[in-house]
């Protein structure tokens, strides 16, 4: 079994807790109100609207075998805060090879190697970095099933964690995809 992109965690429940604690601080500070607004606001902010954004891009994980693909579907906002709150409970679609009715490979090249940003400036660049990062170099398996669903599977994290050991890796995809014929 290949594996790709990176498992689900409780880390955005974990940030969001981490935000609920410093509204309980600013409680002891300055009062209930303060730090029941502030706490709450911190954990929505960090688990619905930075994790409801960033999901998919923070954890992209997905595995292919001899007959199937698995992936998590985080094509929605629902599905994503699903997926937060019940972590790898969640379960994983599936795709049998032999419902592939076809695939392709999806990447931009050179033709964005030097973007790059400087100092950041804002906590906009901040909450977008990931974003950035990926656009970098954006890559996908984009996969075509017979009953017409188009699914992508990002690439991106793996190529630039290690974007060798990823050729070889898409070797091994690439030769388990063509054992199955695609009408």
């Amino acid at each position: 079994m290949l594996k790709f992109g990176r498992e689900i965690t409780y880390r955005p429940l974990l940030v969001g807790l981490a935000g609920i604690l410093v509204g309980v601080y600013l409680g002891k500070l300055g009062g209930i109100v303060l730090g029941t607004v502030t706490g709450l606001g911190l954990f929505i902010d960090a688990v619905f609207v930075y994790y409801g954004i960033n999901l998919q891009l923070d954890f992209s994980y997905w595995t292919i075998d001899n007959d199937k693909i698995q992936y998590y579907n985080l094509s929605t906002f629902p599905k994503k805060v699903k997926t937060i709150f019940l972590t790898k409970h969640t379960g994983m679609e599936t795709i049998n090879l032999s419902d592939i009715k076809g695939y392709t490979f999806y990447g931009l090249g050179d033709a964005y190697k030097d973007i790059g940003w400087g100092i950041i400036v804002g906590i906009g660049q901040v909450v977008a970095s990931r974003v950035l990062l990926r656009a970098n170099n954006p890559r996908c398996l984009v996969i075509q099933t017979k009953d017409g669903k188009l699914i992508t599977l990002d690439l991106a994290r793996d190529y630039i964690a290690d974007s060798k050991k990823m050729d070889k890796k898409l070797d091994q995809v690439i030769k388990i995809l063509d054992k199955h014929k695609f009408d």
